[in-house]
């Protein structure tokens, strides 16, 4: 969650367009909430961006096979003389930042709080990632997409955590600022931890988790914009016909669209 090494977020927002986020005197976390089918929905908030150049170096160092791979299309793409930005084929970066809102305060150490945390992040990264990512490679099968681990590390569970020479990393990646890098939302020291304040959260129940892509720009907001409408089924805001790729700093609170999953 957030930040004992890296924290990870929680959220509920929907993209304000549309229907604002909550006000950010609103304390109370949402519960989930039973579906028609007797499973259990949870709502967090996700927006798309193009990764900062300022996060290039960190993605290297800890998902060194997505870099080998980014590394090696740059160089034959500049041999062949085809980088531009018009070239409807060209891969890029992308990163999702995800928010949700734990039951329990993330500045507690307790059984019942590392459960807690682990539950969001399997719920996560079962769903949403492993859904985003199995879409994603239907369209681009060579689309490349990882997420941070519980811990910060490379998950490995949709890459190999090694570059084409073997070797591997154990870089944390920085869940915090990464969140201030692409969001612009304030971070604050509490007992030595970097802490995200969300604006419409606040801090003491957030948990941020990130998806990172390497694909075509087309492919990533097909899958973004089917996952969107998927998980809203049954909301107005499935209505919606396309959604645009941020850029870094979005000023905070906009553009965020809440994804409600259904879990049985």
């Amino acid at each position: 969650m957030q930040q004992r090494n890296n924290e990870h977020a929680i959220g509920n927002g929907r993209d304000d367009r549309y229907n604002p986020p909550l006000s950010s005197s609103s304390s109370s976390s949402p519960s989930p909430s039973p579906s028609s089918d007797g499973c259990a929905c949870f709502s967090f908030e996700a927006s798309l961006h193009n990764l900062p150049r300022t996060l290039y170096n960190e993605i290297e160092l800890v998902f060194p096979d997505i870099a080998s791979q980014v590394k090696y299309d740059k160089q034959r793409n500049d041999k062949m003389r085809i980088m531009n930005n018009n070239d409807d084929n060209k891969r890029e970066y992308f990163v999702i930042p995800t928010y949700h809102i734990a039951q329990h305060s993330i500045l507690e150490l307790n059984d019942k709080t590392e459960n807690e945390r682990l539950t969001i992040f399997l719920r996560f990264k079962d769903h949403f990632a492993t859904d985003f990512y199995n879409l994603l490679k239907q369209k681009d099968q060579y689309a490349l997409l990882d997420i941070p681990d519980i811990d910060g590390s490379a998950s490995t569970l949709f890459s190999s955590n090694g570059d084409s020479s073997g070797n591997y990393s154990s870089t944390i990646y920085d869940e915090v600022a990464s969140t201030r890098s692409i969001l612009g939302y304030s971070t604050f020291l509490y007992c030595g931890l970097q802490i995200v304040s969300h604006p419409c959260y606040g801090y003491e129940k957030l948990a941020i988790h990130t998806i990172i892509i390497y694909s075509r720009l087309t492919d990533v907001k097909e899958t973004y914009m089917e996952l969107f409408k998927r998980y809203n089924i049954n909301d107005e805001s499935n209505q919606i016909e396309s959604i645009e790729v941020q850029p870094a700093r979005t000023h905070a609170g906009r553009d965020l669209t809440r994804l409600d999953l259904c879990t049985k």
